[in-house]
């Protein structure tokens, strides 16, 4: 018995296998730039919610802090030195940390009022403002990631009085 003679052709042609490997190529490129996009957004989550964990972390450290009622120093100072010991214990490589202090009294608080922020060297009690709102801020050092926490501290009457100051 013999084998009949093939007709037609056979087997892939060399053009057929080039277009071949250029759509193959086009695929595995689009997956290859898929997979990048992917992993930057990965990146940029993970980045975001850190500086949010920090920012929440370094706001409760400034509450359980005492509250500066003898204003030496002036009151911005007084919590940036604050932050400044926590962020010292508790690095977080990549971003600044920093804190902004305004003051007022529990309406203008509450009610998310536009605030003064003291001048700077000023105490933070002024006769006037029983009420501080620390804003902590952490940004990325490329700028490309900022979140920020706020805290409101009360003025405590008793504290005040032994420190020289008044509550309202």
């Amino acid at each position: 018995m013999t084998d009949p003679e093939p007709t037609g052709e056979s087997g892939m042609t060399l053009v057929e296998i080039m277009i071949a490997i250029v759509i193959m190529s086009v695929v595995v490129v689009g997956v290859l730039a898929l997979l990048a996009t992917l992993v930057r957004a990965s990146d940029l989550s993970n980045r975001k919610t850190e500086a949010e964990t920090t920012a929440i972390a370094a706001a409760d450290y400034l509450k359980a802090s005492d509250f500066d009622y003898s204003g030496a120093g002036g009151c911005e100072a007084h919590y940036a030195t604050e932050l400044a010991a926590y962020t010292t214990v508790y690095p977080t490589p990549g971003f600044t940390t920093s804190v902004h202090v305004y003051r007022g009294d529990a309406a203008s608080i509450s009610a998310g009022a536009a605030i003064a922020t003291p001048d700077a060297g000023t105490p933070c009690l002024d006769g006037s403002t029983p009420v501080l709102r620390l804003s902590v801020e952490v940004t990325a050092d490329d700028g490309a990631v900022s979140r920020s926490q706020d805290v409101v501290l009360r003025c405590d009457p008793a504290a005040a009085k032994a420190a020289g100051g008044t509550c309202l």
